[in-house]
């Protein structure tokens, strides 16, 4: 049994829709990357200038601001959905190995894999992001050359990533442990 079929109707068209609002990430972040290479082609560094303080951007859009919208939107569509691709079964594993186990060995090996590498890596990361995200917010960190503000909202998404995986990690150890003592046929 694959891990697709072990998906609920809802939490399958949960994660579908998520995966569709950050494949628009990839979308604006092109955008970004054009308008920064096209502003600074032209020379200009203050793209615009708000009339009042915007979430993020502050009190103007410049082109530093476009170079930190493209890290903070990379790393939103590198860690939001991995939980969502761990679940689809897209994440990266020895399959070269792997493809040959039968349904009992390929759960031993990934129960195996969960309780001394993925979940104890997690309980030490997930805290510890938490941490310097939490600092972030409380000392109002921001790009220190006129790039976006509110530098917190792309720190909180490492603990929130990292949470989710483990999230579905530790929902997935149960139809494992059934595959494992043969509960469960391929």
């Amino acid at each position: 049994m694959t891990k697709k079929m072990i998906l609920s109707r809802p939490f399958k068209k949960l994660s579908d829709s998520v995966m569709n609002v950050l494949s628009c990430g990839v979308i604006l972040l092109m955008f970004a990357i054009v308008a920064q290479v096209i502003a600074s082609r032209l020379g200009v560094t203050t793209i615009v200038d708000l009339p009042a303080r915007w979430p993020l951007f502050g009190d103007a859009i410049t082109l530093n601001s476009l170079t930190d919208l493209q890290w903070y939107l990379m790393a939103t569509i590198a860690l939001l959905p991995a939980a969502f691709v761990w679940v689809n079964d897209g994440h990266v594993r020895v399959d070269f190995a792997h493809q040959y186990l039968g349904e009992r060995g390929k759960a031993a090996v990934e129960l195996t894999g969960h309780a001394m590498f993925a979940i104890p890596f997690l309980l030490m990361c997930i805290p510890d992001a938490f941490e310097l995200a939490l600092k972030a917010f409380e000392r109002g960190e921001k790009s220190a050359n006129g790039g976006l503000w509110d530098r917190h909202v792309i720190r909180f998404m490492m603990p929130v990533g990292l949470s989710l995986v483990l999230i579905t990690i530790t929902l997935e150890i149960w139809p494992l442990v059934r595959r494992l003592i043969g509960k469960v046929k391929s």
